[in-house]
C-alpha cells in the first residue's frame, strides 16, 4: 500500500475515534455532573474539537472531476499565414516521399512491377 493512502487511512481512523469520544462526553454532559467534572468534560470536548479541526485540514480532499479536466479555449483558432505555409510544405514533402518510395518504385520498368501476361 502506498504511503499516502496509509496516512489517509490512519487519519480517518483518528477522526472516527475522536468523534466517538466526543459523542460519549456529550452524552455524559447531559447527565447530572458535579461542577468540576462538568468543566473537565467541557475542556476535553474543546480539545477534541480542536484536534478534529487539525486532522480534517491534514486529510487530503478528494479531487473533483472538474479539477482534473483540462480547460479548453472556446474560441475557434485560425492558423497564421506562416503556419499554413509550413503545414503545406510538410504535406508536400510527405507526398513526395510517398511517391518516391511506393509509386515510383512500382513503375513499368522496375523489378517490383507486376508482370503482365
Amino acid at each position: 500500500m502506498e504511503q499516502g493512502a496509509l496516512e489517509t487511512r490512519i487519519l480517518e481512523q483518528i477522526l472516527l475515534a475522536l468523534e466517538e469520544e466526543k459523542a460519549q462526553l456529550e452524552n455524559k454532559l447531559e447527565t447530572d455532573l458535579e461542577e468540576s467534572e462538568r468543566q473537565e468534560v467541557e475542556i476535553r470536548i474543546g480539545e477534541i474539537q480542536a484536534d478534529l479541526e487539525i486532522h480534517k485540514i491534514r486529510l487530503p480532499k478528494p479531487s473533483s472531476q472538474a479539477e482534473i479536466e483540462v480547460r479548453r479555449s472556446e474560441r475557434h483558432r485560425q492558423p497564421t499565414e506562416k503556419m499554413r505555409e509550413f503545414k503545406q510544405i510538410a504535406i508536400t514533402s510527405k507526398e513526395n516521399k510517398f511517391m518516391s518510395t511506393y509509386v515510383n518504385s512500382l513503375g513499368p520498368n522496375s523489378k517490383n512491377a507486376p508482370k503482365q501476361n
